[in-house]
């Protein structure tokens, strides 16, 4: 739990609703797991550009480029197919 999550907890704690408690607690737990969830996915997102920026050591200025290129699309396609679900789920379908 974060030190934040901790601090809420702690504030609501002499709150006579048990229930408004258990909400909240509850939500801002979800929140930090939805959090980690999205720092993890970024991380992996990135992760392509560490094997790239080995490769660009090579001395052909054109290569550097069009494998920059080849990884943030390969990124870009990484984030777009984690993230579609969640946003045609909150947007609805047209």
């Amino acid at each position: 739990m974060s030190v934040a999550a901790w601090a809420l907890h702690n504030m609501l704690e002499p709150l006579p609703s048990n229930t408004a408690h258990l909400c909240l607690t509850c939500t801002c737990t979800c929140l930090v797991q939805a959090a980690i969830l999205l720092v993890g996915i970024a991380g992996y997102a990135l992760s392509i550009f560490v094997p790239i920026s080995f490769i660009c050591i090579l001395p052909y200025e054109w290569l550097r480029w069009l494998l920059v290129a080849i990884a943030t699309s390969t990124s870009g396609l990484f984030l777009l197919t984690n993230f579609k679900a969640p946003i045609f789920d909150v947007a609805g379908a047209k």
